[in-house]
């Protein structure tokens, strides 16, 4: 599934702890809850689209994917 030829970041809230890394490898992708867990906003260009694979690479829990 893909939007604006964009493949999706989605995140997974059961591996997920909230440890912060995406939100700091993904500035413009990704955003906090209150308590520290992320809020994904789609990619709508193509850095946004690349800050989204680091995060995936950066997550120490595997919590975060592509689709």
């Amino acid at each position: 599934m893909s939007t604006g030829g964009h493949a999706r970041l989605l995140v997974d809230p059961v591996r997920c702890e909230g440890v912060g890394i995406c939100l700091h490898v993904a500035p413009e992708v990704v955003r906090s809850d209150s308590w520290g867990y992320p809020i994904v906003i789609d990619p709508t260009d193509a850095r946004a689209d690349r800050q989204a694979d680091a995060a995936v690479r950066a997550c120490p829990r595997r919590a975060l994917l592509r689709r």
